[in-house]
């Protein structure tokens, strides 16, 4: 099995950010869990990739993740970035089906359901227990875009905590998860999305090709 780093979302548009070096599309998406909807940021350092897409589109975006370092005055934090890999506009569910049909709009018309869901296969780089039901992991992945690597976490609850918590560093593990986000208010009263890739299943295996 391949060390991968890879987010499947599909949903619509409901906040678009271009400028000259860097872009954004917040995405309203299925959440995963319990009818929730989740809405996670997806960036892009080409500034062209998101321009043809408009708020209200339904589209799929494939991503990777990676950790966003930001100063502050006496300390450097790291917040999750999920980077566009490539977008699309969802077509309707019989578009795939239909040949021969006169004055057919693939795009208009029924939806395809939403989907959300993150695969991280890579090697144990730390875990942190706040409490016994919580785990974060840090799972490094070798990047398909230069030769360093990526850094992805993973929040862990409850079975899949204990799961984790049994790992010890360099163990390789397959995750498979889903993007969860929350707002917060962080220390200086600003408003915040928070956004979490948040397991639903981990293995430990012998090995990962890539590493």
């Amino acid at each position: 099995m391949e060390a991968k780093n890879y987010i499947f979302l599909r949903g619509g548009i409901v906040q678009s950010r271009i400028s000259k070096s860097f872009s954004s599309i917040t995405l309203a998406t299925d959440g995963n869990s319990s009818n929730l909807t989740s809405f996670p940021q997806i960036v892009s350092y080409n500034p062209e990739i998101f321009a043809p897409f408009k708020v209200g589109e339904r589209v799929t975006v494939q991503a990777h993740i990676q950790q966003h370092p930001i100063k502050g005055k006496d300390s450097i934090k790291y917040e999750t970035n999920f980077v566009c890999d490539n977008i699309e506009k969802n077509k309707r569910p019989l578009a795939a089906y239909v040949e021969d049909v006169d004055n057919f709009d693939p795009y208009d018309g029924g939806q395809l359901s939403d989907e959300n869901y993150a695969l991280v296969f890579g090697k144990l780089l730390r875990i942190y227990v706040p409490h016994d039901n919580f785990s974060l992991i840090s799972i490094l992945v070798p990047s398909k875009r230069n030769n360093k690597m990526d850094i992805c976490e993973v929040g862990c609850f409850k079975r899949q905590s204990e799961i984790a918590q049994m790992l010890a560093k360099g163990d390789y593990v397959m995750v498979y998860g889903s993007i969860r986000t929350r707002n917060e208010t962080d220390e200086n009263g600003v408003r915040k999305t928070r956004q979490q890739v948040i397991c639903k299943d981990i293995l430990k295996v012998n090995h990962l090709e890539g590493f």
